[in-house]
């Protein structure tokens, strides 16, 4: 134990107070496995049950998922990120990573199902160490099963395993990491914790831009918090650039060039500026209206229930509240906004605490976490959205907080938040049962199979088909409306950089280099939606009747070069 931590005594007080074992000691121990294999075969189990349940049936064909296979694909070719291909993401490792795979595993969705399956478990494990840290082996178990099925396995876009984007859930995986190694450095002062978690912090920050947050949180809660020699500090910090440093040598070395970045940056700036854009940060990270209103009617539901319940016990009163909430939960049916108000109430939870709490340096530090974490969607953490990958953490930092400064029967609070995220397990099942019963009708291809709803699935094994038969595989075929799936699945090229865009990205490239660049490397097909030539890529579209064929019109207009 770190003498210079002086809430260590405090800390294993609460947990032997609370029913939770002495955590240090634990981990410590012999028969650390021994004692925990229960719930962590249970976790296991049902999470291989799952796996085999979602197989096949967690992407859909016109999203965001075709750029993450199609990109890393291009990575595994040795093309390079922001030189022959435009992204949005400024943090390269989750492409490069992927990339990686595919150079040593099949080019195959089954690939990045597995890659995503080992993370979400890192990330399910990762939980439930980190809730140990705190909390009784029931209610850790019941929190990570909570995660598994109300965030991790989803029949939509914003799941764990084939998500929209790889970069959110490696680095929340990373930053997890990094969160349970730095609790055992504040418990046990070993230097080896300390630098291994601003490592993972580092190759957090290399996967997305709201983890550099938490890299920036931590090296300043840890400049405050401990004493420790510059050396030790500079040590700590440098691992920090240990990723980013390697991710950025591997682009250089590919070839990436000053003049690249530049172009990039111009295309970015332009891109971070679009309206469509700000519409979507407005409703979660910027400060908003509807965000407010679900705050405040949280709020006026439990100033009626203390009123009510203002003469009887603590524990009575917080049963009441969450039975209300589990009423409203029902309502909703899947309540998506359930936990909408989450990182503003963990926030005031803490400030009002503030005293106690900033004695307590292992739940400072987990509640900071989440909420810094989590910034992105702070005003509005809706679960069908973003919030689906910050909950992890801030369920965990709520219910810590909560069990510790706001309760006083802690063994019927579990209880409460056992019996509330069972029923939240069952709304989600539910709610999968319902998507993965209408994902019927497969797509089989020799890279992968899917499953889509009964029309989809018509249309989009009509145009595999058509591809197939009408085009070879030297063909490049750049199929405009986010689709880039289909090159992967089709195995067909693309031309690199203006291959895919939504209205937002579209704007940003701008119409006259998008069209320079097709009148410069003409593709040999263009497959393009209807929606687009109707609205704002018109002008494109006129461009490419000038100079191409239509062979098909039908829901897509598929055009070759003449």
């Amino acid at each position: 134990m770190n003498k210079n931590c002086t809430n260590c005594k405090t800390n294993v007080a609460g947990l032997q107070e609370s029913g939770a074992i002495d955590t240090i000691k634990f981990m410590e121990s012999e028969n650390f496995l021994k004692k925990e294999y229960k719930s962590l075969l249970l976790i296991l189990v049902l999470f291989l049950i799952n796996l085999v349940l979602f197989n096949h049936k967690m992407i859909n064909v016109h999203t965001d998922f075709g750029r993450e296979v199609f990109f890393a694909k291009l990575v595994s070719q040795n093309a390079v990120l922001y030189k022959d291909m435009f992204n949005t993401f400024l943090c390269p490792f989750s492409y490069l990573f992927n990339g990686l795979i595919l150079k040593f595993l099949p080019v195959h969705l089954n690939t990045f199902y597995f890659a995503g399956a080992i993370n979400a478990l890192v990330i399910l494990y990762g939980c439930y160490f980190v809730a140990r840290k705190f909390l009784s082996r029931t209610i850790s178990t019941v929190i990570t099963v909570f995660i598994m099925y109300y965030c991790c396995f989803y029949a939509g876009l914003m799941n764990f395993l084939m998500p929209y984007s790889y970069a959110v859930v490696y680095g929340l995986s990373a930053c997890i990491i990094s969160i349970l190694l730095f609790l055992n450095y504040l418990n046990e002062n070993k230097k080896s914790y300390l630098y291994a978690s601003f490592f993972f912090a580092g190759a957090g920050a290399s996967t997305k831009y709201e983890y550099i947050l938490y890299a920036v949180m931590l090296a300043v809660f840890f400049a405050f918090l401990k004493k420790e020699s510059l050396k030790t500090y500079v040590r700590a910090l440098s691992c920090i650039f240990i990723i980013p440093l390697i991710c950025l040598a591997a682009l250089m070395l590919q070839g990436l060039g000053y003049s690249d970045l530049k172009n990039f940056c111009d295309i970015f700036s332009s891109f971070i500026h679009q309206p469509y854009l700000k519409k979507v940060y407005e409703a979660t990270f910027y400060f908003n209206t509807r965000g407010l209103v679900h705050i405040v009617r949280c709020f006026i539901i439990s100033g009626i229930i203390f009123f009510c319940f203002r003469k009887a016990s603590a524990p009575t009163m917080v049963l009441a509240m969450l039975c209300v909430l589990f009423s409203l939960s029902a309502i909703n049916y899947f309540a998506y906004d359930f936990w909408c108000f989450l990182p503003v109430v963990i926030l005031l939870m803490a400030v009002i605490k503030y005293k106690q709490i900033i004695k307590d340096t292992d739940i400072l530090f987990i509640t900071i976490s989440a909420i810094v974490i989590s910034c992105k969607s702070f005003w509005m953490l809706s679960t069908n959205f973003y919030g689906r990958y910050f909950l992890p953490l801030l369920i965990i930092a709520f219910t810590v907080v909560a069990k510790k400064y706001y309760v006083e029967n802690q063994k019927l609070f579990e209880k409460s938040m056992c019996f509330l995220l069972i029923f939240l397990c069952f709304a989600a099942i539910r709610l999968n049962i319902a998507l993965l019963l209408m994902k019927n009708t497969p797509i089989i291809t020799n890279r992968g199979t899917i499953y889509e709803q009964k029309q989809t699935a018509q249309e989009i094994n009509s145009l595999i088909e058509f591809i197939q038969q009408h085009t070879n595989e030297q063909d490049r075929i750049v199929i405009l409306g986010n689709a880039p799936l289909l090159n992967f699945l089709t195995q067909r090229n693309s031309i690199n950089y203006y291959n895919h865009f939504d209205e937002a990205i579209y704007t940003a490239y701008g119409e006259n280099r998008i069209l320079q660049a097709y009148k410069t490397d003409k593709p040999e097909f263009f497959i393009i939606t209807k929606s687009f030539c109707d609205s704002y890529g018109k002008v494109v579209c006129n461009e490419i009747k000038k100079s191409y064929q239509i062979k098909r019109s039908d829901s897509v207009l598929i055009f070759e070069k003449i």
